[in-house]
């Protein structure tokens, strides 16, 4: 086989071309697969979340909005105030707890109308009881129950003023309704001071007509015994010694005298303990308004509060869901899925573009010279095949770098003829010598990239008998128009590249392939469905698996993984195919 200086890529040959052309006695060991590097579980959380980070947005935008709406769609309220004066011995705390427990707003809420406001028919309790049809007894029960959500007692200035605030939409019923408060606070106070005068009166009244009683009945007596000595002659006087008789009645009257006389002060000292008491008991913590009560508007930031707690309440719901969902989504959509799919280096992304193939056989022009076959809607792809291109070559930079690379995926349709013929494009482009080879023999597609013709290939090689090294160069590959690139075709007939004869024809033919080439990359059918590609992975010097976003699934990927760990076959990376997503 000759070369002469007219042919495009004769350099690039005679540069590739080893001197030791015996193809059996080269043994080609492939390198260590590099594995995925380790992370940590936060940043694997971090990295789920920022791949999810559209789902996570969502849900916490829907969430402030909806709850700032509903804050927007509830009325504006204004807060009324107002306060009393407690006098002592009373405290303003004592008279809120007394307010608080005689809840003494029914009569006034009542009689204000409170009932007819939104926030009370609009609430919860009153969408209930409108549906069911409730009675004026529910209706009054309902706003008893929401008042205290909008009522509150505070005492303030060392206990003798208590200030009485009122949130409402309506600001003139709620004036109404906290003067007329301010009124039962302070009828009641007077009306416990009314009972506590009568309680007073009631406890002192048997022990003072007992005392009257008695004082009367000393009274009568001692009148009875002045009557008694008047008519007989004898009245009492000072005892005399010569009469001893007229001396005891002296001491009788004398002692009924000053019995009665102690009667009458205990009945007078009752008489001013009762009079002391009702004072206590009139005065006993008097309560009086100061002021009308005013109306200030309520300032409109509750709605920024309420979307504030919807966000906050949606952060929490959207991690543990958006996770969740990262971690049972059975389709491969990121660049952080592939390496965890995998358990191997990501090598490149290839991203989403929109091709409109001008005419059949195109490749991407990665020179990106005029009158191209294509038209790219995605700036840039080139550029990631060059990215591919360098990963691949770092990849293999501690090893022996593989010259037989094998592109394979799960199943079909992920990418794999485009992946081999652009990185064989990129491959030649930085001066290398490459052999595409298409191993898929049911659906070849490779040919079609670059034009070539079919009737010759893989197929071929392996059904002859002949030896490959009495094949001739141009004989046995096909050149395309990219300088350095060559291409094997599938070919025609039907066989099967597992059994043993076949095997051992596709050894001699990709050794022979090592010696004349710098690279070759071989395009295989979804590993998963058939089995030839196992075959041709252990072959190979590495396995660079193309995994296509949002189709290929995560089982299949990391089954694949699994099942060429288990064979031995070098995997030397993954590439992901149609990313429509930057990262």
């Amino acid at each position: 086989m000759q070369h002469t200086q007219n042919e495009p890529d004769a350099e690039l040959m005679l540069w590739g071309r080893p001197a030791d052309l015996h193809p059996l006695k080269l043994q080609v060991l492939p390198p260590d697969p590099p594995s995925a590097p380790r992370r940590n579980r936060t940043l694997r959380l971090v990295e789920a979340l920022g791949r999810r980070r559209t789902l996570f947005f969502t849900i916490i935008v829907v969430c402030s909005l909806a709850a700032g709406l509903v804050e927007l769609s509830r009325p504006a309220f204004y807060t009324a105030s107002a306060a009393l004066q407690v006098s002592l011995p009373a405290n303003a705390e004592t008279v809120a707890h007394l307010a608080e427990a005689r809840q003494l707003w029914k009569e006034p809420a009542r009689a204000a109308g409170l009932a007819q406001l939104r926030e009370y028919r609009w609430s919860m309790q009153g969408l209930l009881r409108d549906m069911t049809g409730g009675t004026a007894a529910d209706i009054n029960a309902d706003v008893d129950a929401q008042l205290t959500r909008h009522l509150t007692l505070t005492p303030a200035a060392q206990g003798r003023v208590l200030q009485v605030h009122f949130r409402s939409s309506d600001p003139n019923r709620a004036a109404a309704f906290l003067n007329l408060l301010v009124a039962a606070i302070a009828h009641n106070v007077t009306e416990m001071r009314l009972v506590g005068v009568e309680g007073v009166r009631s406890t002192f009244a048997g022990q003072i007509a007992y005392a009257r009683a008695q004082y009367q009945a000393l009274e009568d007596d001692l009148l009875v015994m002045t009557r008694v000595a008047a008519m007989t002659g004898h009245l009492p006087e000072a005892p005399a010694s010569g009469n001893p008789a007229r001396s005891e009645a002296a001491l009788r009257f004398e002692a009924k005298r000053r019995e009665l006389e102690s009667r009458r002060i205990a009945y007078e000292d009752l008489l001013r303990q009762e009079r002391a008491a009702e004072y206590g008991a009139a005065s006993d913590g008097d309560v009086r308004p100061i002021a009308a009560a005013n109306v200030i508007p309520a300032p409109r930031l509750g709605w920024l509060i309420a979307a504030l707690s919807g966000a906050a309440l949606a952060f929490l719901v959207a991690v543990p869901l958006c996770l969740l969902r990262d971690a049972t989504d059975p389709v491969v959509r990121y660049a952080a899925d592939v390496a965890d799919q995998t358990g191997t280096v990501l090598l490149g992304v290839i991203p989403h573009a929109l091709i409109r193939r001008r005419r059949r056989g195109s490749v991407i022009d990665l020179n990106g010279g005029a009158g191209g076959e294509t038209e790219l809607t995605a700036p840039g792809l080139a550029e990631a095949f060059r990215h591919l291109l360098t990963s691949v070559w770092i990849a293999g930079q501690k090893h022996k770098r593989p010259r037989v690379l094998l592109v394979t995926s799960a199943s079909a349709k992920d990418g794999k003829t485009t992946i081999v013929a652009n990185l064989g494009v990129a491959l030649a482009n930085s001066r290398r010598r490459v052999l595409l080879v298409d191993a898929d023999l049911r659906k070849p597609r490779l040919h079609t990239m670059f034009s070539a013709n079919a009737n010759w290939g893989l197929a071929n090689v392996l059904e002859q008998d002949a030896p490959l090294e009495d094949y001739d160069f141009d004989e046995l590959y096909i050149k395309t128009d990219v300088p350095g690139l060559y291409i094997l075709p599938a070919g025609t007939g039907s066989l099967a590249i597992a059994d043993l004869k076949n095997v051992e024809r596709l050894t001699e033919l990709l050794m022979r392939a090592r010696l004349e080439f710098h690279a070759v990359l071989i395009d295989t059918p979804g590993a998963v469905t058939f089995p030839e590609t196992r075959v041709v992975a252990k072959l190979a010097d590495s396995v660079i698996l193309v995994v296509r976003a949002n189709a290929t699934r995560r089982a299949r990927v990391s089954g694949l993984a699994r099942q060429f760990a288990d064979d031995g076959a070098a995997v030397l990376g993954a590439v992901l195919n149609d990313s429509r997503r930057a990262r």
